[in-house]
C-alpha cells in the first residue's frame, strides 16, 4: 500500500473512532452537584491528604479543595474524568484575571500547565486567588547542610 493511502486510512480511522466516542456520550465534560461530591471524589484520587473544605467553580467542571495541612488541592473535569492535584507551596507559577469571572492558573507540572476556570463571579475570582497565594509561594527552604570532608 502505498505511503499516502496508509495515512489517510489511518487518519480516517482515527476520525471515526473520535467521531463514535462523541456520539456514544464519552466526550462529554463532568460536571459536580455538590462540595461533598468534590471532596470524595479528591479523597479517591489523593487518599494520603485529608480534604476539609471544597469551593465549586461557577460551570462546576473545577473545584479548589483546601486541605488539613494548610494546602490546596485542585479537581478539575478533563472530558469524562477527574483529575486531581495537591497544590503545596510553589506549585502555582501565576494566577492570572483573564475576565471578571475567569480565572488563568499556570502550575508548575508539565502534565497540566495551564487551567482556565469560569468562576461566578469577581468576589469567588478573589476568594480563588486567595486560596492560591499559599500555593503561589515558593516553598521556604532550610540551611543547607554542609558535610565536613576530611
Amino acid at each position: 500500500m502505498p505511503l499516502p493511502v496508509f495515512i489517510a486510512v489511518g487518519l480516517a480511522a482515527c476520525a471515526v473512532i473520535a467521531a463514535y466516542a462523541h456520539w456514544l456520550g464519552r466526550s462529554a465534560r463532568q460536571t459536580l452537584s455538590n462540595t461533598e461530591d468534590a471532596l470524595r471524589l479528591f479523597q479517591a484520587a489523593c487518599p494520603d491528604l485529608e480534604a476539609r473544605q471544597a469551593r465549586l467553580a461557577g460551570d462546576r467542571h473545577a473545584a479548589l479543595v483546601m486541605l488539613e495541612n494548610g494546602d490546596a488541592g485542585l479537581l478539575y473535569a478533563m472530558g469524562s474524568k477527574w483529575m486531581a492535584r495537591d497544590l503545596p507551596a510553589g506549585s502555582v507559577k501565576a494566577v492570572k484575571r483573564l475576565s471578571a469571572n475567569r480565572l488563568r492558573l499556570i502550575l508548575a507540572d508539565y502534565t497540566m500547565p495551564r487551567l482556565t476556570i469560569a468562576l461566578a463571579d469577581e468576589n469567588e475570582r478573589e476568594r480563588w486567588i486567595e486560596a492560591m497565594e499559599n500555593a503561589a509561594q515558593p516553598p521556604e527552604r532550610g540551611p543547607i547542610e554542609r558535610k565536613a570532608t576530611a
